[in-house]
C-alpha cells in the first residue's frame, strides 16, 4: 500500500490547477485554501476507490470553484456608483441596476458584459477583458437586450404613472 505523500510534494499539482482554473498570481490565498483541502483530503481519502492526486485534485477542484462562485456573487452584492450627481436618481439607477442584473435571468457572462458594458468599457476592450471574440460580446449583448427589454418597459411605464 503506497503511503500519501506529503502537502509539499503536492505544490505542483497545487499550482496547476489553479492555473487551470485562471487564478491569477500570487496565489497565497488560494494556497492555504489547497492546505485546508489537503487535510481534509487525507482524512476522508478512499485508497480502494482512486490514487491519493487524483483524489485531492478533485476535492481541491471543486473547493476552489465553490470560492469563486461566491467570490462572484458578493461582487455582485456591492453598490455601484453610477455617474448622476442627483442622489434620488443614483438611488433609482442603483435599483435598476440590481434589478437588470438578478431578475433577468441573465448567465454569468452576460452579467460580466453587462457590468463592463455599464463601467463604460467598449466592446472590444470588453473582448479583451473577457478573452473571447467581439461577435461574442455582441451577441451577448444582443441576449442581454432580449432578456431585459421586458423589465426595462415595466420601469418607463412606472415612471410614466410616477410622473402623473
Amino acid at each position: 500500500m503506497k503511503t500519501i505523500q506529503s502537502f509539499q510534494d503536492h505544490a505542483l499539482l497545487i499550482y496547476s490547477t489553479l492555473h487551470k482554473l485562471n487564478i491569477p498570481e500570487p496565489f497565497d490565498d488560494y494556497y492555504q485554501e489547497a492546505y485546508l483541502v489537503y487535510q481534509k483530503s487525507v482524512r476522508t481519502y478512499n485508497p480502494s476507490r482512486a490514487k491519493f492526486t487524483t483524489y485531492f485534485v478533485y476535492k481541491l477542484n471543486h473547493h476552489i470553484r465553490d470560492l469563486l462562485k461566491k467570490e462572484q456573487s458578493y461582487k455582485s452584492i456591492v453598490f455601484y456608483t453610477p455617474p448622476s450627481p442627483n442622489p434620488d436618481e443614483t438611488l433609482h439607477e442603483q435599483s435598476l441596476l440590481y434589478d437588470l442584473e438578478n431578475h433577468s435571468n441573465l448567465t454569468p457572462q452576460e452579467k460580466s458584459v453587462f457590468l463592463l458594458t455599464y463601467q463604460g468599457f467598449t466592446i472590444k476592450e470588453i473582448a479583451h477583458k473577457m478573452e473571447v471574440s467581439e461577435s461574442t460580446i455582441k451577441r451577448r449583448r444582443k441576449n442581454i437586450k432580449e432578456k431585459t427589454q421586458g423589465l426595462l418597459f415595466m420601469v418607463e411605464d412606472n415612471r410614466e404613472k410616477e410622473s402623473l
